[in-house]
């Protein structure tokens, strides 16, 4: 149980960096000297776009790929229902996690099952 715990705690904290990094793209990109008025000043007809306002589209650029790649990641773990499979046994009810699940099971049959990466797939607790 406390495993679990400390592998939610983990993930939470990933998930709170990657929603920073939204933060800090969303200011890149609407900022005053923002990509988007950079973009706009490009589709104006400006001639006058130095080397290094380029280099900064192109760094923001990748910048964006990598957060939309993150957060599709997390969408799709958020969206995996992992006791879809019913993989609670002798009567366990299911519950979902982030990335993971937990049986909870009837006072007679104490064992928990998960499929976070950092904890082995069935461990006993008693």
């Amino acid at each position: 149980s406390n495993s679990a715990f400390e592998a939610m705690k983990k993930y939470k904290t990933s998930f709170e960096n990657s929603f920073e990094k939204m933060s800090r793209f969303e200011q890149l990109l609407d900022g005053d000297n923002g990509l988007a008025q950079k973009i706009i000043a490009l589709q104006s007809g400006s001639r006058n776009v130095s080397e290094s306002v380029l280099r900064s589209i192109r760094r923001v650029s990748r910048r964006v790929n990598s957060l939309q790649t993150q957060v599709r990641a997390l969408t799709m773990l958020l969206n995996n229902n992992e006791c879809a499979s019913n993989p609670c046994k002798n009567g366990g009810t299911c519950q979902d996690l982030f990335n993971g699940f937990i049986c909870q099971c009837t006072t007679e049959v104490r064992f928990v099952t998960k499929t976070l990466t950092s904890v082995p797939d069935s461990q006993a607790l008693i």
